[in-house]
């Protein structure tokens, strides 16, 4: 048995300062790979005694892009703002190509051209992209107490048009006891939080 492969992969990413606290986050990827396979089986086996020959071609490929903007502020009165809104895409494939002989006429010979019989072939092909859009907005004040609202959709290649998009809300409000003002330093506890949130999976 012989294996081939070829292979293609790479990041880039560039970050941009737009102005003060507005940023832009800008990264794209690709993983590609081409592998040819073959498998042989000598006359003299017995699960295969007439011999046996396959190739098979096996390619993939997966390229992801992905954009995020940030902004921050810091407002009067300790209230920080953090804001984020971004996309991303996938996008996926892989084929599968083979062809078999399982009669031989000259033993040893592993060809295709060698074939006492037809050749049998089987063909695979999967294609799928998933894009998205998120967000995020978090609001705090004096490190203390906590706002955050995010959002996420994603379409999906794989389901039906019209039944494709699928939305993931949240929102989650915490806060630090003992980063309070009026608390901070005057109890025995060194550290207390308490969080809550409520989110939505899917539709």
């Amino acid at each position: 048995n012989t294996q081939n492969r070829d292979r293609i992969y790479g990041n880039v990413k560039f970050d941009f300062n737009i102005c003060k606290g507005f940023t832009l986050m800008v990264r794209g990827g690709l993983d590609s790979q081409y592998d040819f396979r073959t498998q042989r089986f000598a006359t003299s086996t017995q699960s295969d005694p007439n011999g046996f020959y396959r190739e098979q071609i096996v390619r993939s490929m997966q390229y992801s892009g992905e954009f995020l903007f940030r902004y921050t502020h810091d407002f009067d009165h300790d209230i920080n703002l953090t804001a984020n809104f971004g996309g991303s895409m996938v996008n996926r494939q892989y084929e599968k190509h083979e062809q078999w002989a399982d009669n031989l006429k000259n033993p040893g010979v592993y060809t295709l051209a060698n074939a006492a019989s037809l050749v049998k072939t089987d063909n695979y092909l999967e294609k799928r992209q998933t894009n998205s859009l998120y967000g995020m907005v978090q609001l705090s004040w004096k490190n203390a107490l906590f706002l955050d609202i995010t959002g996420r959709n994603d379409w999906s290649s794989t389901l039906a048009k019209g039944n494709n998009s699928y939305f993931y809300p949240a929102v989650e409000g915490s806060f630090v006891a003992t980063e309070l003002p009026f608390l901070k330093g005057k109890t025995g506890v060194s550290y207390l939080k308490i969080r809550g949130a409520v989110a939505q999976v899917g539709k």
